[in-house]
């Protein structure tokens, strides 16, 4: 009910509006899972999905106020902060409908995002992933993909020597695949620590994102290369909600960081 009504009252305010003047220092990170039309949001999904014309319509908002969508492999080149509001589109988990709906909405927007693929589930080749030959697309259509752990292990439950396993074979397995480097990782369920951060370094990643909540500064993507923060729009909420999710809501994470 609070959070609610601070959606409520920052949106039609103005509030949101005047705070996100000041964040054009900032970088977004914003994270999905699958995307479909409602009619097959089913419970399997439900918690995880968003439907299809609200994820177009969150397109449609970033492109139209300023946002510039880039890969993580971009962010090495915006150092210099001449970037207008840089902004990452990623998927965990390497749904099936991200081929199927989110490739074309993307497309038809000339934007770019980031799929988060998981080698165990592209080898069964069947049900709700997505098998090669659809990342091999995403990838060819000029989309990023990124490693999400070689069975989608959560790492801070398993051993060391197994945390590094998971992330070099996934890493390898996918390069094979698609023909071309990997160099962004996203933590299982967000979960890590300062070891595993580090054993992602060591794997040859170059950039890892967390399940925080927030935005990123320049220096961050420097100096905590393997703790992006990431916005997360959720399947209940609509486009007003969308909106002080990106901006507004980050005050609460940004000015402790």
């Amino acid at each position: 009910m609070l959070k609610s009504l601070f959606f409520f009252v920052v949106r039609f305010s103005g509030f949101n509006y005047i705070y996100s003047k000041f964040m054009g220092n900032r970088i977004f990170i914003v994270g999905y899972h699958s995307v479909r039309p409602k009619i097959e949001i089913d419970d399997s999904v439900k918690k995880v999905s968003v439907d299809t014309k609200m994820f177009e319509d969150q397109i449609k908002y970033l492109i139209n106020h300023g946002h510039t969508i880039i890969h993580f492999s971009d962010l090495a080149q915006i150092k210099n902060k001449k970037t207008k509001k840089p902004t990452i589109i990623y998927f965990d988990d390497g749904f099936k409908d991200n081929v199927l709906y989110v490739l074309p909405i993307l497309k038809k927007y000339n934007v770019t995002g980031t799929f988060f693929v998981v080698p165990k589930f592209a080898d069964e080749s069947g049900g709700q992933y997505m098998n090669w030959e659809d990342i091999k697309k995403l990838s060819s259509s000029g989309m990023e993909i990124g490693s999400h752990t070689y069975s989608h292990a959560i790492l801070t439950s398993i051993d060391t020597r197994l945390v590094s396993g998971e992330l070099v074979s996934s890493k390898e397995k996918i390069e094979k695949e698609i023909g071309n480097h990997i160099t962004t990782f996203s933590y299982p369920k967000g979960r890590f620590n300062k070891d595993i951060a580090e054993l992602v370094s060591q794997a040859g990643y170059l950039y890892a994102i967390t399940t925080q909540y927030g935005t990123n500064s320049f220096d961050a993507v420097v100096n905590n290369q393997y703790v992006l923060k990431k916005i997360a729009p959720r399947v209940y909420e609509n486009m007003s909600d969308f909106m002080v999710r990106l901006y507004s809501f980050n005050i609460f994470y940004d000015f402790r960081s």
